[in-house]
């Protein structure tokens, strides 16, 4: 069961100045609200959660209506909600109400008419003007980020392959000096043990002909 909306009295001061901006979204006519009433954006958040209340057995219409008076009014009076719009919370509760195709109306229209960053969905719309032209930003964005990835992925296995090439020359001197530890860490780095340097002979090799070749099958420790 439905539990009872008791508004506070500093939600009280919004509800009852809803109708204005109902009726703004209806007529597009400043002087609906003119100089009677210009609520500060931060009253609004009051209502932050309780936008469902506040319309509850409204129908669709009224607040798509509502909706648009506050787009109005962050347009026309330069009065900005910031980041959590009303509108967003509204939006969602609309969409719980209608179709699909009422929706995508409703959103691009309000895409064409906001100056607020987060409307309708209270997700950066990156300034687009329409559900496709968000869309298409989304697309880009994720390439973006897909191509950055895959660009730190290639200067990692770089890293990784210079390293590796690295141990890999160092490996055969670490065996002469038998220094069993050094040669565990250039194993742990990637060295190659069986690739064949300058001198036409392999690491593999040169432990062999040291008596060290166990040192070659320890387990290397991955540094990655």
């Amino acid at each position: 069961m439905n539990q009872p909306f008791e508004p506070s009295p500093n939600q009280q001061r919004i509800i009852d100045v809803l109708p204005l901006f109902v009726e703004l979204g209806r007529t597009a006519d400043k002087s609906v609200i003119g100089n009677r009433f210009l609520p500060d954006p931060w009253d609004f958040g009051a209502l932050w959660q309780q936008w469902d209340l506040v319309v509850r057995g409204w129908d669709a219409a009224k607040v798509a209506d509502l909706i648009k008076g506050l787009t109005y009014f962050e347009r026309m009076f330069n009065r900005g909600f910031g980041s959590v719009p009303p509108v967003a919370n509204l939006f969602h509760v609309y969409a719980s109400m209608v179709g699909t195709l009422e929706r995508t109306d409703l959103a691009n229209w309000i895409l064409m008419n906001t100056v607020n960053d987060h409307s309708p969905f209270g997700t950066h719309n990156r300034g687009a003007r329409s559900l496709d032209e968000l869309a298409k930003v989304a697309e880009v964005r994720m390439a973006r980020k897909n191509g950055n990835a895959a660009s730190e992925q290639a200067r990692f296995e770089q890293a990784r392959s210079r390293r590796s090439l690295q141990a890999t020359e160092r490996l055969p001197n670490a065996l002469r000096r038998r220094d069993s530890k050094a040669v565990a860490a250039l194993l742990a780095k990637g060295a190659d043990a069986d690739a064949v340097g300058a001198s036409g002979h392999s690491a593999r090799d040169i432990a062999r002909e040291l008596g060290v070749n166990e040192w070659l099958s320890a387990n290397k420790v991955s540094t990655e």
